[in-house]
Protein backbone atom coordinates (compact mmCIF):
# COMPACT_ATOMS: atom_id res chain seq x y z
CA UNK A 1 0.00 0.00 0.00
CA UNK A 2 1.03 3.78 -0.63
CA UNK A 3 0.22 7.13 1.62
CA UNK A 4 3.17 6.22 4.17
CA UNK A 5 2.97 8.76 6.71
CA UNK A 6 4.25 9.61 10.11
CA UNK A 7 1.86 9.50 12.99
CA UNK A 8 3.55 11.73 14.79
CA UNK A 9 5.13 9.67 17.42
CA UNK A 10 7.34 7.70 15.22
CA UNK A 11 4.91 5.37 14.05
CA UNK A 12 4.39 4.74 9.83
CA UNK A 13 1.08 3.88 8.73
CA UNK A 14 0.54 3.06 4.91
CA UNK A 15 -2.44 3.12 3.98
CA UNK A 16 -3.84 5.46 1.16
CA UNK A 17 -6.51 6.57 3.43
CA UNK A 18 -3.69 9.33 4.83
CA UNK A 19 -3.47 11.09 1.80
CA UNK A 20 -6.38 12.37 2.49
CA UNK A 21 -6.19 12.78 6.29
CA UNK A 22 -4.05 14.49 8.83
CA UNK A 23 -3.22 12.47 11.90
CA UNK A 24 -3.05 15.16 15.01
CA UNK A 25 -2.80 14.39 18.72
CA UNK A 26 -3.06 11.17 20.59
CA UNK A 27 -5.68 11.16 22.84
CA UNK A 28 -5.60 7.65 24.47
CA UNK A 29 -2.88 4.60 24.40
CA UNK A 30 -2.04 1.53 25.66
CA UNK A 31 -0.52 -1.77 25.37
CA UNK A 32 -1.92 -2.75 22.17
CA UNK A 33 -3.42 0.19 20.73
CA UNK A 34 -3.82 4.32 20.30
CA UNK A 35 -6.94 6.30 19.90
CA UNK A 36 -6.18 10.03 17.75
CA UNK A 37 -7.56 12.80 16.48
CA UNK A 38 -7.49 12.52 12.52
CA UNK A 39 -8.84 15.56 10.31
CA UNK A 40 -9.63 15.73 6.63
CA UNK A 41 -7.62 17.79 4.62
CA UNK A 42 -10.45 18.95 2.41
CA UNK A 43 -13.44 19.23 4.83
CA UNK A 44 -11.38 19.78 7.86
CA UNK A 45 -13.79 18.10 9.53
CA UNK A 46 -12.03 16.28 12.67
CA UNK A 47 -12.68 12.90 13.09
CA UNK A 48 -11.17 9.53 15.90
CA UNK A 49 -9.33 7.12 14.82
CA UNK A 50 -9.18 4.47 16.97
CA UNK A 51 -6.59 1.78 15.63
CA UNK A 52 -4.39 -1.65 17.41
CA UNK A 53 -1.24 -3.01 16.42
CA UNK A 54 -1.73 -6.75 15.40
CA UNK A 55 1.47 -8.22 16.69
CA UNK A 56 0.38 -7.18 20.27
CA UNK A 57 -2.95 -8.39 19.76
CA UNK A 58 -4.17 -11.70 21.57
CA UNK A 59 -6.79 -14.03 20.14
CA UNK A 60 -9.37 -11.92 22.45
CA UNK A 61 -8.23 -9.14 21.36
CA UNK A 62 -8.50 -9.89 17.96
CA UNK A 63 -11.85 -11.53 18.03
CA UNK A 64 -13.16 -8.52 19.86
CA UNK A 65 -12.00 -5.92 17.63
CA UNK A 66 -13.33 -7.90 14.55
CA UNK A 67 -16.92 -7.82 16.63
CA UNK A 68 -16.66 -4.64 17.09
CA UNK A 69 -15.74 -3.12 13.38
CA UNK A 70 -18.68 -6.04 12.33
CA UNK A 71 -21.39 -4.36 14.45
CA UNK A 72 -20.60 -0.87 14.07
CA UNK A 73 -20.58 -1.64 10.25
CA UNK A 74 -24.30 -2.81 10.33
CA UNK A 75 -25.85 -0.25 12.61
CA UNK A 76 -26.64 3.80 11.94
CA UNK A 77 -28.42 4.85 14.43
CA UNK A 78 -28.93 8.42 16.25
CA UNK A 79 -27.80 7.03 19.58
CA UNK A 80 -24.95 5.06 18.22
CA UNK A 81 -21.39 7.01 17.63
CA UNK A 82 -21.07 5.68 13.64
CA UNK A 83 -18.34 4.46 11.94
CA UNK A 84 -16.67 5.96 9.19
CA UNK A 85 -14.04 3.86 7.89
CA UNK A 86 -12.26 0.61 8.73
CA UNK A 87 -8.98 -0.32 6.99
CA UNK A 88 -5.77 -1.66 7.70
CA UNK A 89 -2.22 -2.22 6.36
CA UNK A 90 0.71 -4.36 7.37
CA UNK A 91 1.06 -3.67 11.25
CA UNK A 92 -2.38 -2.05 12.13
CA UNK A 93 -6.12 -2.23 12.14
CA UNK A 94 -8.14 1.07 12.17
CA UNK A 95 -11.57 2.26 13.08
CA UNK A 96 -12.43 5.81 12.27
CA UNK A 97 -15.55 7.04 13.56
CA UNK A 98 -17.33 10.69 14.37
CA UNK A 99 -15.67 12.89 16.88
CA UNK A 100 -18.12 13.89 19.80
CA UNK A 101 -17.15 17.09 20.68
CA UNK A 102 -19.21 17.65 23.80
CA UNK A 103 -17.17 14.65 26.07
CA UNK A 104 -18.02 11.67 27.89
CA UNK A 105 -20.70 12.10 30.73
CA UNK A 106 -17.56 10.98 32.82
CA UNK A 107 -16.15 14.06 32.13
CA UNK A 108 -19.07 16.15 32.42
CA UNK A 109 -19.33 15.16 35.97
CA UNK A 110 -16.48 15.76 36.72
CA UNK A 111 -16.91 19.02 35.87
CA UNK A 112 -20.40 20.06 37.10
CA UNK A 113 -20.14 17.41 39.66
CA UNK A 114 -24.20 16.26 39.03
CA UNK A 115 -26.92 16.81 37.11
CA UNK A 116 -30.73 17.68 38.01
CA UNK A 117 -32.88 15.51 37.70
CA UNK A 118 -34.68 17.83 34.44
CA UNK A 119 -31.52 17.13 32.54
CA UNK A 120 -31.40 12.68 33.86
CA UNK A 121 -34.69 12.37 32.92
CA UNK A 122 -33.32 13.24 28.88
CA UNK A 123 -30.54 11.46 29.14
CA UNK A 124 -32.11 8.58 30.86
CA UNK A 125 -34.77 8.80 27.95
CA UNK A 126 -31.98 9.10 25.18
CA UNK A 127 -30.36 5.83 26.33
CA UNK A 128 -33.02 3.54 27.14
CA UNK A 129 -33.78 4.33 23.40
CA UNK A 130 -30.61 3.26 22.19
CA UNK A 131 -29.51 0.30 24.02
CA UNK A 132 -33.29 -0.80 23.62
CA UNK A 133 -32.70 -0.43 19.96
CA UNK A 134 -29.86 -2.35 20.14
CA UNK A 135 -31.51 -5.26 22.31
CA UNK A 136 -33.95 -5.40 19.40
CA UNK A 137 -31.00 -6.59 17.23
CA UNK A 138 -29.95 -9.23 19.36
CA UNK A 139 -26.74 -6.81 20.81
CA UNK A 140 -26.01 -7.14 24.36
CA UNK A 141 -23.28 -3.71 24.93
CA UNK A 142 -21.96 -5.30 28.39
CA UNK A 143 -20.14 -1.90 28.79
CA UNK A 144 -22.54 0.65 29.62
CA UNK A 145 -20.74 3.63 31.77
CA UNK A 146 -20.14 7.19 31.46
CA UNK A 147 -17.25 7.15 30.28
CA UNK A 148 -18.43 4.95 26.98
CA UNK A 149 -21.34 7.82 26.84
CA UNK A 150 -20.03 10.80 24.62
CA UNK A 151 -22.31 14.70 23.95
CA UNK A 152 -22.13 15.57 20.80
CA UNK A 153 -22.44 19.22 19.64
CA UNK A 154 -26.24 19.50 20.38
CA UNK A 155 -26.14 17.72 24.02
CA UNK A 156 -27.47 14.38 22.77
CA UNK A 157 -26.80 11.16 24.10
CA UNK A 158 -24.38 9.00 21.75
CA UNK A 159 -23.12 5.32 23.21
CA UNK A 160 -19.50 4.43 21.61
CA UNK A 161 -17.00 1.69 22.36
CA UNK A 162 -18.36 -1.96 21.48
CA UNK A 163 -15.22 -3.60 22.38
CA UNK A 164 -17.13 -6.22 24.25
CA UNK A 165 -20.28 -6.45 23.17
CA UNK A 166 -21.75 -9.40 21.77
CA UNK A 167 -24.98 -10.66 19.93
CA UNK A 168 -27.26 -13.04 21.26
CA UNK A 169 -29.52 -15.67 19.58
CA UNK A 170 -33.47 -14.20 19.62
CA UNK A 171 -34.63 -17.84 20.37
CA UNK A 172 -31.59 -18.01 22.98
CA UNK A 173 -30.79 -14.76 24.35
CA UNK A 174 -28.62 -15.41 27.05
CA UNK A 175 -24.32 -15.25 27.59
CA UNK A 176 -22.20 -15.62 29.34
CA UNK A 177 -19.08 -14.18 31.36
CA UNK A 178 -18.06 -11.48 33.56
CA UNK A 179 -17.01 -9.12 31.42
CA UNK A 180 -17.20 -5.35 31.63
CA UNK A 181 -16.32 -3.07 34.42
CA UNK A 182 -17.30 -4.29 37.96
CA UNK A 183 -19.00 -1.66 39.13
CA UNK A 184 -21.26 -1.19 36.50
CA UNK A 185 -22.30 -4.55 36.28
CA UNK A 186 -25.24 -6.75 37.09
CA UNK A 187 -25.37 -8.89 40.10
CA UNK A 188 -26.24 -11.66 37.93
CA UNK A 189 -22.76 -10.76 35.40
CA UNK A 190 -21.01 -10.00 38.11
CA UNK A 191 -21.78 -13.76 40.21
CA UNK A 192 -20.80 -15.67 37.45
CA UNK A 193 -24.29 -15.94 36.28
CA UNK A 194 -25.69 -16.42 32.62
CA UNK A 195 -27.30 -13.06 31.81
CA UNK A 196 -29.35 -11.44 28.73
CA UNK A 197 -30.40 -7.88 28.00
CA UNK A 198 -31.47 -6.93 31.46
CA UNK A 199 -27.66 -6.63 32.40
CA UNK A 200 -27.56 -3.48 30.35
CA UNK A 201 -30.51 -2.28 32.17
CA UNK A 202 -28.64 -2.62 35.56
CA UNK A 203 -26.04 -0.95 34.33
CA UNK A 204 -28.19 2.04 33.29
CA UNK A 205 -29.43 2.70 36.68
CA UNK A 206 -25.96 2.82 37.95
CA UNK A 207 -25.48 5.25 35.29
CA UNK A 208 -28.71 7.43 36.28
CA UNK A 209 -27.95 7.06 40.27
CA UNK A 210 -24.40 8.33 38.84
CA UNK A 211 -25.65 11.47 37.31
CA UNK A 212 -28.06 11.91 40.04
CA UNK A 213 -25.42 12.06 43.00
CA UNK A 214 -21.72 12.65 40.96
CA UNK A 215 -20.73 8.67 42.41
CA UNK A 216 -20.73 5.47 41.69
CA UNK A 217 -22.67 3.69 44.69
CA UNK A 218 -20.25 0.39 43.69
CA UNK A 219 -16.74 1.47 43.32
CA UNK A 220 -15.95 -0.42 46.34
CA UNK A 221 -13.11 -2.15 45.62
CA UNK A 222 -12.83 -5.37 43.79
CA UNK A 223 -14.54 -8.01 43.30
CA UNK A 224 -15.96 -9.54 45.92
CA UNK A 225 -16.63 -6.34 47.42
CA UNK A 226 -18.69 -5.49 44.60
CA UNK A 227 -20.88 -8.65 45.27
CA UNK A 228 -21.76 -8.05 48.60
CA UNK A 229 -22.70 -4.19 47.86
CA UNK A 230 -24.86 -5.46 44.92
CA UNK A 231 -26.82 -7.77 48.18
CA UNK A 232 -27.55 -4.48 50.31
CA UNK A 233 -30.62 -2.54 49.84
CA UNK A 234 -28.64 0.74 50.48
CA UNK A 235 -27.85 0.45 46.69
CA UNK A 236 -30.30 3.04 45.69
CA UNK A 237 -29.80 5.35 48.26
CA UNK A 238 -29.72 8.73 46.94
CA UNK A 239 -27.85 11.65 49.28
CA UNK A 240 -30.42 13.39 51.44
CA UNK A 241 -29.02 16.10 50.59
CA UNK A 242 -30.64 15.97 47.03
CA UNK A 243 -34.46 15.87 46.31
CA UNK A 244 -35.47 13.62 43.41
CA UNK A 245 -39.58 13.16 42.85
CA UNK A 246 -40.75 9.58 43.81
CA UNK A 247 -41.31 8.70 39.89
CA UNK A 248 -37.48 9.03 39.63
CA UNK A 249 -36.61 7.31 42.63
CA UNK A 250 -38.99 4.32 41.55
CA UNK A 251 -37.10 4.54 37.73
CA UNK A 252 -33.88 3.84 39.64
CA UNK A 253 -35.57 0.84 42.19
CA UNK A 254 -36.91 -0.46 39.00
CA UNK A 255 -33.39 -0.92 37.20
CA UNK A 256 -31.85 -1.59 40.42
CA UNK A 257 -33.52 -4.76 41.07
CA UNK A 258 -31.35 -7.92 41.96
CA UNK A 259 -33.47 -10.84 40.21
CA UNK A 260 -33.40 -9.75 36.25
CA UNK A 261 -36.83 -11.11 36.17
CA UNK A 262 -38.13 -8.59 38.03
CA UNK A 263 -36.63 -5.84 36.65
CA UNK A 264 -37.32 -2.66 34.91
CA UNK A 265 -37.64 -3.62 31.51
CA UNK A 266 -37.61 -7.44 31.47
CA UNK A 267 -39.56 -9.39 29.00
CA UNK A 268 -40.10 -9.03 25.18
CA UNK A 269 -42.28 -5.73 26.21
CA UNK A 270 -39.50 -4.70 28.38
CA UNK A 271 -38.69 -1.47 26.62
CA UNK A 272 -42.83 -0.34 26.24
CA UNK A 273 -42.79 -1.17 30.31
CA UNK A 274 -39.90 1.34 30.63
CA UNK A 275 -41.09 4.49 28.16
CA UNK A 276 -44.67 4.10 30.22
CA UNK A 277 -42.65 5.08 33.15
CA UNK A 278 -44.50 8.03 35.36
CA UNK A 279 -40.71 9.02 35.58
CA UNK A 280 -40.92 9.47 31.40
CA UNK A 281 -44.61 11.31 31.73
CA UNK A 282 -43.71 14.34 30.23
CA UNK A 283 -41.28 12.81 27.78
CA UNK A 284 -42.13 13.62 24.10
CA UNK A 285 -41.19 9.87 22.56
CA UNK A 286 -41.56 11.19 19.08
CA UNK A 287 -38.92 13.90 19.61
CA UNK A 288 -36.59 11.65 21.55
CA UNK A 289 -37.21 9.04 18.11
CA UNK A 290 -35.87 11.59 16.40
CA UNK A 291 -33.57 12.87 18.06
CA UNK A 292 -35.32 16.46 18.44
CA UNK A 293 -35.33 17.05 21.73
CA UNK A 294 -34.07 20.77 22.91
CA UNK A 295 -31.56 19.32 25.45
CA UNK A 296 -31.33 22.07 28.70
CA UNK A 297 -27.32 21.77 28.65
CA UNK A 298 -25.03 22.35 25.66
CA UNK A 299 -21.47 21.28 26.53
CA UNK A 300 -18.87 24.06 25.39
CA UNK A 301 -17.31 22.70 22.12
CA UNK A 302 -14.78 25.23 21.90
CA UNK A 303 -13.23 23.29 24.92
CA UNK A 304 -10.46 20.58 24.19
CA UNK A 305 -12.75 17.82 26.19
CA UNK A 306 -9.92 15.44 24.52
CA UNK A 307 -9.20 13.62 28.01
CA UNK A 308 -13.00 13.30 27.67
CA UNK A 309 -12.22 11.07 25.00
CA UNK A 310 -9.91 8.40 27.05
CA UNK A 311 -12.40 5.07 27.27
CA UNK A 312 -10.41 3.43 24.84
CA UNK A 313 -7.18 4.26 26.87
CA UNK A 314 -8.93 3.13 29.74
CA UNK A 315 -10.03 -0.43 28.07
CA UNK A 316 -5.61 -0.13 26.91
CA UNK A 317 -4.55 0.35 30.36
CA UNK A 318 -6.79 -2.79 31.82
CA UNK A 319 -4.69 -5.02 29.30
CA UNK A 320 -1.53 -3.28 30.19
CA UNK A 321 -2.07 -4.62 33.63
CA UNK A 322 -2.50 -7.99 32.49
CA UNK A 323 0.48 -7.75 29.80
CA UNK A 324 2.84 -5.78 31.43
CA UNK A 325 5.29 -7.40 29.35
CA UNK A 326 3.91 -6.79 25.91
CA UNK A 327 4.97 -9.68 23.86
CA UNK A 328 4.20 -9.70 20.58
CA UNK A 329 1.95 -12.37 19.42
CA UNK A 330 1.95 -14.49 16.20
CA UNK A 331 0.15 -16.76 13.99
CA UNK A 332 -3.74 -17.69 14.73
CA UNK A 333 -4.06 -14.34 16.38
CA UNK A 334 -2.48 -12.17 13.14
CA UNK A 335 -3.84 -14.61 10.52
CA UNK A 336 -7.63 -14.30 12.38
CA UNK A 337 -7.27 -10.00 11.79
CA UNK A 338 -6.36 -9.99 8.67
CA UNK A 339 -8.16 -12.64 7.12
CA UNK A 340 -11.70 -11.14 9.14
CA UNK A 341 -11.08 -7.28 9.13
CA UNK A 342 -13.14 -5.94 6.16
CA UNK A 343 -12.65 -2.73 4.43
CA UNK A 344 -15.36 -0.16 5.03
CA UNK A 345 -15.93 3.56 3.69
CA UNK A 346 -19.45 4.90 4.30
CA UNK A 347 -19.20 7.59 1.41
CA UNK A 348 -19.63 4.16 -1.11
CA UNK A 349 -22.84 3.74 -0.30
CA UNK A 350 -26.25 5.11 0.88
CA UNK A 351 -27.84 5.16 4.28
CA UNK A 352 -30.12 2.78 3.11
CA UNK A 353 -28.08 0.55 1.70
CA UNK A 354 -25.69 0.38 4.82
CA UNK A 355 -28.82 -0.65 6.75
CA UNK A 356 -30.21 -3.37 4.36
CA UNK A 357 -26.78 -4.94 3.74
CA UNK A 358 -26.60 -4.12 8.18
CA UNK A 359 -29.57 -5.99 8.79
CA UNK A 360 -28.70 -8.99 6.80
CA UNK A 361 -25.21 -9.31 8.69
CA UNK A 362 -27.10 -9.01 11.73
CA UNK A 363 -29.38 -11.69 11.07
CA UNK A 364 -26.29 -13.73 9.85
CA UNK A 365 -24.57 -13.32 13.41
CA UNK A 366 -27.54 -14.04 15.81
CA UNK A 367 -27.88 -17.31 13.77
CA UNK A 368 -24.24 -17.91 14.12
CA UNK A 369 -24.83 -17.10 17.49
CA UNK A 370 -24.40 -20.10 20.53
CA UNK A 371 -27.89 -21.33 21.36
CA UNK A 372 -27.22 -20.94 25.25
CA UNK A 373 -29.89 -21.80 27.18
CA UNK A 374 -29.82 -20.03 30.62
CA UNK A 375 -28.04 -22.69 32.53
CA UNK A 376 -28.14 -20.23 36.19
CA UNK A 377 -31.23 -19.15 36.70
CA UNK A 378 -32.33 -15.71 38.51
CA UNK A 379 -33.42 -18.41 41.30
CA UNK A 380 -29.96 -19.32 41.62
CA UNK A 381 -28.82 -16.15 41.95
CA UNK A 382 -31.38 -15.04 44.63
CA UNK A 383 -30.34 -17.95 46.93
CA UNK A 384 -26.59 -16.55 46.64
CA UNK A 385 -27.53 -12.82 47.48
CA UNK A 386 -29.21 -14.62 50.71
CA UNK A 387 -26.00 -16.74 51.52
CA UNK A 388 -24.35 -13.08 50.97
CA UNK A 389 -27.04 -11.21 53.62
CA UNK A 390 -26.60 -13.97 56.43
CA UNK A 391 -23.05 -14.11 55.75
CA UNK A 392 -23.14 -9.94 56.25
CA UNK A 393 -25.24 -9.86 59.18
CA UNK A 394 -22.95 -12.72 60.98
CA UNK A 395 -20.26 -11.26 60.61
CA UNK A 396 -21.85 -7.98 61.66
CA UNK A 397 -23.32 -9.74 64.96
Amino acid sequence: MGGCVSSGTGEKFENDFFCDFTVLRIIGKGAFGKVKLIQNNKTKQIYVLKYITKARCSETDAENFVVERDILESIFFPYVVPMRFSFQDREHLFLVSDFMSGGTVDYQLGVRGRFSEELVRLYAAELIYGVGYLHTLGIIHRDIKPSNLLFDSRGHINITDFNVATIVSRMYPYTCGRIGTPSYMAPEVISGYDYSFGADLWSIGVVVLQMLSGTNPFSCGGIEEIKHAVAKEEHIAIDRHIRVSQECYDFVSGLLTRDPKERLGYGSSGLESICKHSFFREVDWGKISRKKTKMPFIPDSENANYSSLLQAEEQFAEKAKEDSGGAEQTGKAIEYLEGSFSVYDWRNETVEGRLKRGANKLKQMRQEAPRRKSEKTPADFCKLVLVLETKEQTEAG
